[in-house]
């Protein structure tokens, strides 16, 4: 009897011990079911590392926020190649010689062509000054189109206010047709690089229809705006001032005569009797007679058997070949 209840006993104890080891196992798994873990952070982990980012704290990620931002960089496959300036345009020596050939086709009467040439040369090198000068001639003198010349011209003067050419032409455009716009620009031009070239070329623009308003552009002129400043002062009437003018003149034509030679010395002649001549006039303007007439005895001392060449002087009140002051 008591092995039976023994054999019970354990029996018992079996079941129960299988009763409570299968409770255990459903209570762990239903716990397992309910609070398993989720994959955000695998996911924030693995999204970062496919974006090559670093996993940044909070003080880290405030600091990148306020820091500059970086340039963005393009990548390779989609990067464009972009031609640089230096690359795009034709080198200096390669459009000066395009030039060069187009003032020779230009003397060949060839002028269509060198017009192609010099477009060329400004289609690569839109300041070139040379080609810009060369074009701007074309038009004035092979063309006969005054109003493109003066673009040209114009544009010449906002890259180098020094170029004598484009200034030259662009003063008798001006003054062939009393230009107020002209001497505008011109002012425009002085007021940014107050040079002596510039305010002798207004006041030969002002001269014939405004020599009051002329000459104190030509007294800014220096040397080469002398002749023009004694003419505009005849023409406003104070021959005193003329006078003056022409004396100061007069001396520095004689020593420029002093140390010429060749045709030089054809040339500063000539330049002295002129001067001499204007003198003369502004001495029977203010009445001495006799220091007028002694002012003619020393041209004709000057000219000796040319007497020719009094008849082709002009008086200063007319208006006279411009002093080639801006001739190269």
């Amino acid at each position: 009897m008591k092995n039976k209840r023994k054999e019970r006993k354990v029996e018992t104890e079996f079941l129960s011990s299988m009763v409570f080891l299968i409770f255990s196992l459903f209570t762990s798994f239903t716990v397992f079911l309910v609070y398993k873990p989720t994959r955000s952070f695998n996911v924030e982990v693995k999204e970062t590392v496919a974006e090559n980012k670093p996993v940044k704290t909070k003080s880290v990620q405030a600091i990148a926020e306020h820091a500059p931002e970086k340039p963005k960089v393009p990548e390779k496959n989609n990067a464009i190649p972009v031609q640089t300036a230096s690359v795009a345009r034709t080198n200096t020596s390669e459009s000066n010689d395009l030039v060069k050939r187009a003032i020779e086709l230009v003397n060949q009467s060839q002028v269509g062509e060198a017009r192609q040439l010099l477009e060329k040369v400004l289609q690569e090198n839109p300041d070139h000054e040379e080609a810009l000068v060369q074009l701007g001639l074309i038009h004035l003198l092979d063309l006969k189109d005054e109003k493109v010349a003066q673009t040209y011209f114009e544009k010449i003067l906002t890259i180098n206010p020094d170029n004598k050419v484009a200034l030259t032409e662009l003063v008798d455009i001006y003054a062939d047709r009393a230009d107020g716009a002209g001497v505008k620009y011109l002012e425009s031009l002085y007021e940014k690089n107050p040079n002596t070239s510039i305010a002798m070329g207004i006041g030969q623009v002002l001269i014939e229809n405004n020599p009051v308003a002329a000459i104190p552009y030509l007294e800014k002129g220096g040397e080469p705006a002398l002749n023009d400043l004694g003419e505009a002062y005849v023409m406003s009437g104070n021959h005193a001032k003329a006078l003056e003018t022409f004396q100061v003149q007069e001396e520095k034509a004689r020593a420029r005569l002093q140390n010429a030679d060749g045709e030089g010395n054809e040339y500063a002649k000539d330049e002295l009797v002129r001067i001499m001549l204007n003198k003369y006039h502004a001495l029977n303007a203010l009445g001495n007679k006799e220091a007028a007439q002694q002012q003619m005895n020393e041209i004709r001392g000057q000219i000796g058997s040319d007497a020719d060449f009094l008849t082709n002087l002009a008086h200063p009140s007319a208006k006279h070949p411009k002093n080639p002051v801006f001739k190269e």
